[in-house]
């Protein structure tokens, strides 16, 4: 794929799905460019149907976590029941999927609609193309399953369709591993697109704007490192402290957190707006977290005092490198030459895994 700056974007369900779906804020910031007519968005409708049917599925499956979480507090909490000032923890209002899914559909219209999104049809489409690429094991088709990539091969084909008969190239975001080496004339994958916003950005607001908002963050960016490095540590305390067990031993103490220094590695502008505007940032860093557990292993149960004897209480080391991404927010005058900037939050607000590495435990 050249240098060259792609104004016609297409999202696959895979990348709506991994913003968390209107959750996510480069969504919004793709928005925005569809808006100001700075690049074409496009989905087709079986993107559509199929963000609508993942919504849905997702909302039953917290649903039944809801569920579950009120039996655990149902069964657990039966002193508190004693007392009126806590009857609210057993009255957790019941989720209305069909009211959560219909008020979904309608905010993700309105952001088709904010963006100028396209939804191309796939209706006229002759399967025998991929039917070959199914029976030749070609992507997006893989060995297994196949039947579940059917969607993905008559979206990408529709694209294709699409932007050939255009005589344009297009962008396809996508998280979707069935897609590496689709890449057509005219269709090219990417797992990413906050560059390619930067690219748009950087082109049409090439007066001073995009310049004030790269020199601010230039200028600052060892403060935002700092300011980073400090909502690391901010989450992984809170993460700790939120966690009851690992490993089915319970967490008496948070005893240490050795956190590296944040180095930023990349970063995009996003969003250029009145006065306002958004970095997305990646950032490098290292961590050892030290936690004493309960053991209760070899440990005797008393029913009688409701209390373990023979605990033995253990050491537990967590170490890990990442790379997240961090939401850097700008406010910018360019009469008055004025930049302030922070960073605002990591990963969208929903931070990062700490227990998800079980061979991390030492």
């Amino acid at each position: 794929m050249s240098d060259q700056i792609f104004n016609n974007i297409a999202l696959d369900t895979s990348f709506i799905e991994a913003q968390n779906f209107l959750a996510g804020k480069l969504l919004y910031d793709l928005a925005d460019l569809g808006a100001k007519k700075y690049a074409s968005i496009y989905i087709t409708d079986i993107v559509y149907r199929e963000v609508l049917a993942r919504f849905a599925s997702r909302v039953n499956e917290e649903d039944s976590k809801i569920k579950q979480v009120k039996k655990t507090i149902a069964s657990s909490l039966r002193v508190l029941k004693n007392f009126d000032d806590y009857q609210n923890y057993f009255t957790l209002p019941t989720l209305d999927e069909d009211q959560v899914i219909n008020e979904f559909k309608e905010k993700f219209d309105q952001w088709i609609s904010k963006s100028n999104l396209t939804i191309i049809p796939t209706d006229d489409l002759t399967i025998g193309k991929v039917f070959k690429d199914y029976f030749d094991n070609k992507p997006p088709f893989s060995q297994g399953e196949k039947k579940h990539e059917f969607p993905d091969a008559f979206s990408f084909l529709a694209l294709q369709d699409y932007f050939t008969k255009k005589k344009r190239k297009c962008l396809f975001v996508t998280h979707d591993k069935d897609f590496n080496g689709m890449e057509t004339k005219n269709i090219f994958p990417v797992q990413e697109v906050s560059q390619e916003i930067d690219r748009i950005l950087s082109h049409e607001k090439q007066s001073e704007t995009y310049t004030l908002i790269r020199r601010g963050f230039d200028q600052n960016k060892a403060n935002l490192e700092k300011q980073a490095r400090d909502i690391v540590f901010a989450f992984i305390e809170m993460e700790v402290e939120a966690t009851s067990e690992i490993r089915g031993m319970w967490i008496d103490s948070l005893d240490n957190i050795d956190l590296s220094d944040v180095e930023f590695t990349s970063s995009q502008t996003v969003f250029i707006g009145e006065g306002k505007a958004r970095i997305e940032v990646d950032g490098n860093f290292a961590y050892e977290i030290m936690i004493t557990v309960e053991d209760n292993s070899e440990a005797m149960y008393d029913r009688e005092d409701g209390r373990y004897y023979g605990t033995e209480y253990r050491t537990i080391k967590i170490k890990d490198q990442k790379e997240e991404k961090f939401s850097v927010s700008v406010d910018f005058d360019l009469d008055e030459n004025y930049v302030e900037i922070e960073v605002e939050d990591l990963n969208d607000g929903n931070g990062f895994k700490i227990f998800n590495h079980e061979e991390d435990y030492y």
